[in-house]
């Protein structure tokens, strides 16, 4: 199990959005939009929660607010969803630790087979991808791939690294 203080700080953020579900002056939009920011910062853009926590959404009109029957508002609704969400992850982070950060690599494989399909032939990136995924030694994968890009142009290889390159999500850590 992973404690260290990284998880500490971030359980101890959750916590302080939990928390803020019960404040007096409880502004919805608000506390949401800080917690989308928060969360994406520590589980990635990626996370299940994020998309619970934007799908949650209130009905703000007099029907919602005074309802007769006695059950809960829509906003108190929303908050309980919201709880218990931040408690799912405050679970998460006991029992697993920080997410692995995988948000470089996978947004860097997009980049990359974005600049690829720009830049190859059809038949070409159908042929580098043969050569990615078969069941040969990385060795002679190597070799396949220095083979396919020697095949080509002087200016494809140059023209796929600067698509990569310039891309506006490109980043470098």
């Amino acid at each position: 199990m992973q404690t260290n203080i990284y998880v500490m700080k971030e359980k101890e953020i959750i916590q302080e959005r939990i928390d803020a579900l019960s404040q007096k002056n409880f502004k919805f939009d608000a506390w949401k939009t800080a917690t989308l920011i928060l969360l994406e910062r520590i589980f990635g853009p990626d996370s299940r929660k994020i998309s619970m926590i934007e799908k949650l959404d209130y009905e703000y009109n007099s029907w919602s607010l005074r309802d007769s029957k006695g059950s809960a508002s829509s906003l108190d609704t929303c908050r309980e969803q919201a709880k218990a969400i931040l408690e799912a992850a405050l679970l998460e982070l006991d029992g697993l630790g920080l997410p692995v950060k995988q948000k470089a690599f996978a947004g860097g494989s997009k980049i990359i087979k974005e600049a690829l399909e720009e830049n190859l032939r059809v038949k070409d990136y159908k042929r580098l991808l043969e050569i990615i995924k078969c069941e040969e030694t990385k060795e002679t994968k190597q070799n396949s791939l220095a083979s396919f890009f020697h095949e080509m142009s002087a200016e494809v290889p140059v023209e796929i690294l600067s698509s990569v390159f310039l891309n506006p999500s490109f980043e470098i850590e």
